[in-house]
């Protein structure tokens, strides 16, 4: 099961297998084997999302979902890009988008949403992301509205951290 996603990101890099499927059946595709192969790795006695096995798990989901997103073009929202670009090492990407969204799209930073709850790693990648929620903040995103832009299942991380963005704001 561990090499499925390599294999669903070789695949869908190298013949016209993903071609027919668009790009959200392409992320339901990729969530579902993440599911599995999670739930398989949970019967083996981890069910902590912050595990190095889960770790792994995870990073092959992110990698394979910012493959659909770059490949997706103009088939896939501005909110759908950012909510498929999970973790570090697409901050760049998401801030792009953000920033687009804001100026090219006149949305809200209030009404941009940063992730969603059927990611559990989510929150192992959280303390790294507080560099983003200051980017949201120094865009006009209220405080009242980040704890909703995360995901509801994160509101006291939410506001932990955005409490401590604003202490340091004021030293």
């Amino acid at each position: 099961m561990k090499l499925y996603f390599f294999y669903l990101l070789i695949i869908c890099s190298t013949n016209n297998y993903c071609m027919e499927l668009s790009p959200r059946e392409q992320i339901a595709k990729a969530e579902k084997a993440f599911e599995k192969e999670s739930a398989l790795h949970y019967q083996h006695g981890c069910n902590y999302h912050c595990c190095p096995e889960e770790k792994k798990i995870c990073d092959r989901l992110h990698t394979t979902l910012a493959t659909i997103v770059k490949n997706a073009g103009d088939q896939l929202t501005n909110q759908e890009k950012l909510t498929y670009l999970i973790g570090d090492p697409y901050y760049e990407q998401r801030k792009q988008i953000i920033k687009k969204m804001i100026e090219t799209d006149n949305i809200n930073p209030d009404e941009i949403k940063i992730s969603q709850d059927r990611h559990p790693f989510y929150e192992c990648y959280f303390q790294k992301d507080d560099q983003f929620v200051r980017y949201l903040l120094a865009h006009g995103a209220s405080t009242k509205a980040l704890p909703k832009a995360v995901g509801g299942s994160y509101t006291d991380q939410v506001i932990m951290f955005i409490n401590i963005i604003i202490n340091q704001q004021k030293d």
